[in-house]
């Protein structure tokens, strides 16, 4: 395989220079691995991922979807995007090292690749809604500086580059515990009154803010009074028990401490509430009486009033595209004002990908096959434990971390150090996995079609994006919020069968796929050879 082959996000060809390659010279195994790799990017962001749907599968409670949803967030959300990083990474240090070896110019063409490579990111970003490219490209010119550390070195970075924002939340949070018992001591010295089930019968219901996109849902169980909104932190899905101070006044045990109070008419008839949260006060009216259970036309009732979702579901061309114009202004501009945007763990993981190239671990797989072994049982051992820890948590009795709720300063540290390290390791473990597993020649046969995707990654990519807005926003089928995480992973799995189909056509004729030509092309500056030539002239794509 051809430097081409293995460049950031798989696509262009080679460094000048470097010259076409015989496609006997690839490696396979990289092509098949960045194809897995879109698949699990696609479907993390068609199915589970919440700055695709805004929470809007949340309407949808099905089983189907249910499973859906929880088998998908439980081993790939979190996990797809380390693969994907991995493979920038990667292709970095092969390129590298092919320069070194052939005595080509690398930095200033690669810098330039990597310009391009931040303009095709925002355009895409702003036109479909959601994109990595821009920050690999930002955290590829991080990268150069660095290309010839140790590889022992490269491992310890990537380690500090996971931990430091984890330790530097620690100690932000330092005082968390008291802050706990504080509350914990506050809520204590409440005077609690039981309430007959009657008179709570009377705050049952729907409550519409006026300036924010929330509702509260109040509902009662029993003798208790609970209070439920949908993604907001404090009384997110899970219900929260109000406790009743008076016949007017209800507050929670969340770490929020937010407080209720219910506005009565002359006639004793509650027509509103306020939502106390520390400085702030919402105010609210009752836009629906009775309501004992959250039903799905609610859900989406309240997911339309937020301005991300209605701007999707509802505007035109014009005002997406300057809504996400706006959206990628701001995320530019966080890494000019906030050290964190610098400290996002893709950075770690760009340094494992060039660690694995520096080494020629996938030049050279039957010598490294033990330690492809420890990495694939220890990264899943260890990633599947903070999964299900983290599950764990979420469904824990008092609440856990997800709920806002009071928990232990050890509980709060193990969860947030297992979310920090466990989802890049068993995304690595399912690259060593699958790398293992390709070394059957069965079995690289069959998936061997998926590696056609993987050679034109950056235009799959951009597709996916594309299908999608044009399946979801308001200018293509309007589809937005009206399907579950069952659908979206038909639709996903559909979508990359036709990419494979479309893949494997379009290489038997073509040299690059389309977007990897156009980055190549402005790269360097002139128009790229597209079609194949004779066979002297084939190149990797």
């Amino acid at each position: 395989m051809s430097e081409k082959d293995i460049e950031p996000m798989a696509v262009t060809a080679a460094l000048p220079g470097f010259g076409p390659v015989a496609p006997l010279e690839r490696i396979e195994t990289l092509d098949i691995l960045r194809g897995v790799a879109l698949l699990a990017i696609l479907v993390v962001n068609w199915t589970v991922n919440p700055d695709w749907d805004n929470d809007a599968w949340e309407g949808f409670s099905g089983a189907a979807d249910q499973i859906a949803w929880w088998t998908i967030h439980i081993f790939l959300d979190e996990k797809a995007r380390p693969m994907f990083t991995f493979m920038f990474g990667l292709g970095f240090a092969i390129q590298m090292m092919r320069a070194e070896d052939r005595g080509v110019p690398f930095v200033a063409t690669y810098a330039r690749r990597l310009a391009v490579l931040f303009v095709i990111g925002a355009a895409h970003d702003i036109l479909t809604e959601r994109d990595i490219l821009w920050a690999y490209a930002i955290f590829g010119f991080l990268l150069l500086p660095l290309r010839k550390l140790n590889p022992k070195l490269l491992l310890v970075l990537a380690l500090l580059w996971l931990l430091v924002p984890f330790t530097l939340n620690t100690i932000n949070n330092r005082n968390y515990p008291e802050y706990i018992a504080q509350l914990t001591n506050v809520n204590n010295a409440r005077t609690v009154i039981t309430l007959d089930p009657a008179v709570l019968d009377t705050y049952v219901g729907e409550y519409e803010f006026e300036s924010r996109p929330y509702a509260i849902f109040v509902t009662r169980k029993g003798n208790e009074l609970l209070g439920q909104s949908p993604g907001v932190a404090g009384f997110d899905d899970v219900p929260v028990r109000l406790f009743a101070e008076s016949e007017t006044e209800f507050f929670s045990r969340s770490v929020e401490a937010a407080k209720m109070s219910f506005v009565k008419d002359s006639t004793g008839t509650v027509t509103g509430i306020v939502w106390h949260r520390g400085r702030q006060a919402l105010s609210g009216r009752i836009v629906q009486r009775g309501a004992q259970t959250i039903d799905d036309a609610a859900r989406r009732r309240v997911a339309s009033r937020d301005p991300e979702y209605h701007t999707y579901a509802t505007g035109s061309f014009v005002e997406i595209v300057s809504f996400r114009v706006r959206l990628f202004w701001e995320n530019i501009s966080s890494y000019t004002t906030n050290y964190a945007s610098w400290l996002r763990p893709d950075f770690a993981i760009f340094l494992l990908g060039l660690y694995a190239g520096r080494r020629r671990i996938f030049h050279e797989i039957a010598d490294h096959l033990p330690f492809i072994r420890k990495v694939m049982w220890w990264g899943l051992a260890f990633g599947l434990a903070s999964a299900a820890f983290a599950v764990i948590m979420r469904d824990s009795t008092p609440g856990a971390a997800f709920r806002g709720e009071p928990i232990s300063n050890m509980t709060r540290v193990l969860t947030g150090l297992g979310n920090t390290l466990g989802s890049p390791a068993l995304g690595l473990a399912y690259i060593a996995a699958l790398t293992l597993l390709l070394q059957r020649g069965r079995w690289k046969s069959r998936l061997g079609p998926v590696g056609a995707v993987g050679r034109m990654a950056l235009t799959n990519y951009l597709m996916q994006s594309v299908v999608f807005v044009l399946l979801y926003f308001s200018y293509g089928l309007g589809w937005y919020g009206q399907t579950g995480a069952f659908y979206g992973l038909i639709l996903a799995t559909a979508l990359f069968g036709l990419q494979i189909i479309a893949s494997q056509w379009w290489l038997r004729r073509f040299r690059f796929g389309p977007a990897e030509w156009l980055w190549r092309t402005l790269t360097y500056g002139k128009l790229q050879p597209m079609r194949i030539g004779p066979a002297s002239e084939v190149g990797a794509a």
